[in-house]
């Protein structure tokens, strides 16, 4: 009975949640022979469970008070960002092939050249140092919209970004399982005659990078391409300015994608093809869904959201 009440209790983001540990669970059991991370999954796992079984239970009782809606936004984001954590520990035990060699290969098919190599061309400090500053900028760019979603009290279409914004990262992290790419960084190395030097951020932003980012097959598809195109429609619907605004940012991260070696051409194509895909499968779910589910943001909350 208990827990019936429970499960009546969770979102629709909850839903996305326990599925996708539910399926990388499975591909840790794949690879639980082979990883020497046996018991450090598993702890994160629990980890991650106890905070979304904490949340909704606090949810349920309408116990937060003023911090609901604020920490009903920030666990997305702790999700989000604990589960990728641990594919370091999964990826290269569950898959040992690598796609690099057919990724460089399709690069070269479709453009003629390898276009981190035909970069070269362009690189200059001043040059790296916008490029790896817009790079960075992609990981706190959905919380622009988010914030202002937040701060309108717009709780329903705030709950649709969340869902959509994480099943894109989510739907994205378990495909690279079955396609591990390391990037051209890795892979093309021996073909890169020009650093990448910067000034003065360029280089702690590729250390920050390296240390939060400890999962090395994560490049198909791109991620950025599918967020920064997804950011880009959520704010043309919701607050134009804003998306003129992140328009020729967006363009300059595109570009940072290959300048700074972190993807092939057709990492982004891919990313690009993911974002269509991501995007209507989770709006016409929220659509179908979230009606029956409990409200992501607890039901007093929505009752008073302004219209």
């Amino acid at each position: 009975m208990k827990m019936r009440t429970f499960i009546k209790k969770l979102s629709i983001v909850d839903h996305l949640y326990f599925f996708t540990l539910a399926i990388v669970f499975l591909f840790y059991l794949v690879a639980f022979k082979e990883t020497p991370y046996k018991r450090a999954v598993p702890l994160v796992f629990l980890g991650l469970i106890a905070m979304l079984a904490t949340m909704i239970h606090l949810r349920g009782k309408n116990s937060l008070g003023n911090w609901q809606p604020v920490l009903s936004v920030l666990y997305a984001a702790v999700f989000i960002t604990g589960i990728f954590e641990t594919f370091f520990m999964i990826i290269s035990y569950f898959n040992s092939a690598r796609y690099d060699e057919l990724m460089a290969a399709i690069d070269l098919w479709i453009l003629g050249v390898n276009p981190t190599i035909w970069f070269e061309h362009f690189v200059h400090p001043v040059v790296t140092e916008l490029f790896y500053i817009l790079y960075i900028i992609y990981f706190p760019m959905p919380f622009f919209i988010i914030a202002w979603l937040f701060r309108k009290k717009k709780f329903k279409e705030l709950a649709e970004a969340i869902f959509i914004l994480s099943f894109t990262y989510l739907g994205a992290d378990l495909i690279y399982f079955l396609v591990p790419v390391q990037g051209p960084r890795f892979f093309l190395k021996h073909l890169q005659t020009v650093p990448l030097d910067g000034i003065v951020l360029a280089e702690p932003i590729r250390d920050l990078i390296n240390f939060f980012e400890p999962n090395k097959l994560d490049a198909f598809p791109s991620l950025h391409t599918s967020i920064v195109l997804t950011v880009l429609v959520l704010c043309y619907r919701h607050n134009r300015r804003l998306f003129h605004v992140f328009v020729p940012i967006s363009a300059g991260i595109l570009i940072s994608l290959v300048y700074c070696r972190y993807h092939y051409f057709i990492d982004m194509v891919a990313g690009a093809v993911w974002f269509v895909f991501a995007y209507y499968t989770s709006v016409a779910l929220f659509k179908k869904f979230n009606p029956g589910c409990y409200p992501h943001f607890g039901k007093e909350i929505m009752e008073k959201e302004e219209p």
